[in-house]
């Protein structure tokens, strides 16, 4: 389909008008927009990637139906006339980030309306992690204050596709959990090291960790009292241990934190406040980079990582190397630079995950080679091993590019079963069926992909040929 390209008034198909933009982030646009059935208000996010938009993050489709006084309600998501869109409920306010960044402070700063905020809060992770839903981004930006206080783009960051990128967004690196870092990977125990941090934030106006680099190198901090002596030590206490840097020391359960907390601020709090506050973030080369990815301009980002291995060439680095070198095409050589990267080098905690970045980059990596026999081993074992759609589909694309064609189909149709109308999923399963000459069952998929791409001329095509074929 045509890039869609969202505009003040411009209507998508006959359900919604667009009337304000609100702001965007790496994943879309967000804009107040018309209902056009009920002329309803809503909030309308717009993934820039269209292609990528069937990717809907699973969490998010299980909040459909579910509704919390402190969470941004998602109404539906879909496809309009071959447009994505997620329709989520409109909220009059600001984000947490904006207010500090205009008044330099939280309104009124009291530690008695900090508090509140933060129970808000709790309230809404705790809501999501009764539904077994990692928020995964707990930051300034994702909480919006107005009338009540609420939280929103939960788990957008995980619709992005690729690697590094997601897990580096304005104001992220204050708040991310070490295990996380360089990984698509959220846990309900990362979400709760990101309320520790946030709670951090909110009572001494300063990050945990300024920088992404201080976060991976473990970089010591001040402990809350030390910043502000009016903190009270059973508070901190709370930080501390939402704070724990190997998950297993953290509270298991925000239900655990919220008990220990209310009991903390049982003193008197009424006129403590925080003096000032700290937004921005320090750059490392891990941000720097971030930012080059974001503008593609990957001979650039190889060029700067490069100039940073002079002083020594660490897991973290060699991995971006690789992954850089593999967006420019220069397979070879980052392939032996991911064979050169020695895990044992990373702390206990991060290697999980790390290991499993790693085997899909090279999986990738091996594909563009055509080297399809190491790439479809890998893809096995990451299928196996974890439960992540994106396993499965790509080890689908390798079983079809291996010529073992009923198994793609099988691993497809499975997709298709959890996550119906993804676009990707019912274009490969068309042309997969087409290429079995199964016509029939090629042809149900294809009329069912004019719905969700009415204007695609390929398939308006394929279906003339089926109609004078059968």
């Amino acid at each position: 389909m045509k890039k869609f390209k969202p505009q003040k008034d411009k209507t998508i198909g006959d359900k919604y008008i667009l009337k304000e933009f609100l702001g965007s982030g790496s994943y879309g646009y967000v804009w107040r927009s018309i209902k056009l059935e009920n002329e309803e208000v809503v909030a309308l996010k717009i993934p820039k990637k269209q292609e990528s938009g069937d990717k809907v993050l699973k969490e998010g489709s299980k909040l459909q139906g579910h509704t919390h006084p402190n969470i941004i309600d998602i109404n539906w998501m879909g496809r309009v006339d071959g447009v994505f869109v997620i329709e989520m409920e409109y909220f009059e306010g600001h984000t947490l980030a904006d207010e500090i960044r205009e008044y330099g402070t939280i309104k009124p700063r009291l530690f008695s309306n900090l508090y509140q905020v933060f129970l808000n809060i709790l309230d809404a992770i705790e809501f999501m992690h009764s539904l077994n839903i990692c928020h995964g981004d707990i930051k300034p930006d994702n909480i919006l204050l107005g009338d009540e206080v609420k939280i929103t783009d939960f788990g957008t960051s995980r619709l992005i596709e690729d690697l590094f990128v997601e897990t580096i967004g304005e104001g992220t690196c204050g708040f991310i959990a070490p295990e996380v870092v360089n990984s698509q990977k959220r846990y309900l125990s990362s979400d709760i090291y990101s309320l520790g941090a946030l709670l951090y934030f909110l009572l001494t106006g300063s990050k945990v960790h300024d920088s992404l680099i201080q976060v991976v190198n473990n970089a010591t901090y001040k402990k809350p009292s030390e910043i502000n002596s009016e903190i009270p030590l059973a508070v901190e206490k709370v930080i501390l241990k939402s704070l724990a840097r190997n998950y297993e020391n953290r509270y298991e359960t925000v239900e655990e934190l919220r008990l220990d907390f209310e009991t903390a601020i049982k003193t008197k709090a009424d006129k403590i406040t925080v003096k000032s506050y700290d937004i921005a973030d320090g750059e490392s080369w891990l941000e720097q980079v971030a930012k080059l990815y974001q503008a593609e301009k990957w001979q650039e980002a190889e060029t700067f990582l490069e100039q940073e291995a002079v002083g020594g060439v660490g897991p973290d680095l060699k991995l971006h190397l690789g992954y850089v070198q593999y967006k420019q095409g220069k397979f070879h050589t980052s392939l032996q630079q991911l064979k050169r990267i020695d895990l044992s080098q990373l702390e206990e905690i991060r290697q999980d995950n790390f290991a499993e970045e790693l085997d899909y980059l090279t999986a990738k990596v091996y594909t563009a080679l055509k080297e399809y026999d190491q790439a479809l081993a890998i893809y096995k074992r990451l299928n196996d091993t974890f439960d992540q759609t994106k396993y499965k589909y790509r080890l689908a694309i390798l079983e079809g590019l291996c010529s073992n064609l009923d198994r793609a189909i099988e691993l497809l149709e499975e997709i298709n079963q959890e996550y119906p109308q993804r676009l990707e999923i019912i274009k490969k399963l068309a042309y997969a069926y087409d290429q079995k000459k199964e016509f029939e069952k090629a042809r149900g998929y294809f009329k069912y992909l004019q719905k969700l791409e009415p204007n695609n001329q390929k398939v308006k095509e394929k279906l003339d040929q089926y109609d004078k074929l059968l």
